[in-house]
């Protein structure tokens, strides 16, 4: 009988050639979604609407101060703001204290998530090339934000699609913060409308990339589960 489980089980776990297929159609995916928008005129409609609605949130130091905690760094590296270090850090302190045999998966989910993310980032913003908002919309951009991102593409926000993908990562390991990871990402998409340095467009569009990437990270982590540890290959 358990023989029989064992080979149920190894059958229905995706093949690495399928989870690899995955990553390329992800890849393909957001070069098309970045390709799409880059010149399409039939999404600023949209974008005009609810960047505009972004834009009427009064600008103050309450907001200004939480919304800038996802752009600090205390690290002296070119990198995304840190917040995604403390989240990266604690989950793994409490995935170390609280459920051991989880603890090499999770550094090994967020560390092939890192991978993955780098890679995307670097095939699209070689590819794609779309530009910032507040050349075609009113904005409460400053001059020196301009100036550090003019060389940008605005697509797709990373700060969401990273947000969402290591947000997910982590409640999969620890499923009660999903619903707080999910509401972290949505804030985090909203501050880069607040201070205007991305088109709805491209939040949606981190949003959808990073969900999906999330799953490949999720797939190929149980994936070297199951080749390691095959009674606990999958959750």
């Amino acid at each position: 009988m358990k023989k029989t489980h064992s080979t149920t089980e190894k059958q229905a776990s995706p093949s690495l050639a399928k989870i690899i297929l995955e990553f390329l159609g992800l890849v393909v995916l957001s070069l098309l979604l970045g390709l799409f928008l880059q010149n399409n005129k039939n999404a600023m409609p949209f974008d005009r609407f609810f960047y505009g609605l972004a834009d009427k949130v009064p600008h103050g130091p309450f907001l200004d101060s939480i919304m800038s905690v996802f752009d600090y760094n205390f690290l002296p590296i070119s990198a995304h703001p840190q917040f995604f270090l403390i989240i990266m850090l604690v989950a793994v302190i409490y995935i170390g204290l609280k459920k051991p045999k989880d603890f090499w998966y999770i550094v090994l989910a967020l560390t092939i998530g890192g991978i993955i993310a780098r890679l995307i980032i670097f095939i699209d913003t070689t590819l794609v090339y779309r530009q910032r908002p507040w050349l075609f919309l009113p904005n409460h951009v400053s001059n020196t934000l301009k100036e550090a991102l003019k060389s940008w593409t605005s697509y797709p926000s990373g700060h969401t699609r990273d947000t969402l993908m290591i947000g997910l990562i982590v409640s999969y390991f620890i499923p009660k913060l999903k619903y707080f990871m999910i509401f972290l990402a949505l804030l985090v998409g909203f501050s880069r409308l607040y201070y205007g340095v991305h088109f709805p467009t491209d939040i949606l569009s981190g949003l959808i990339i990073g969900y999906f990437a999330y799953i490949i990270v999720i797939k190929l982590t149980e994936y070297i589960r199951g080749r390691f540890y095959p009674t606990h290959g999958s959750r």
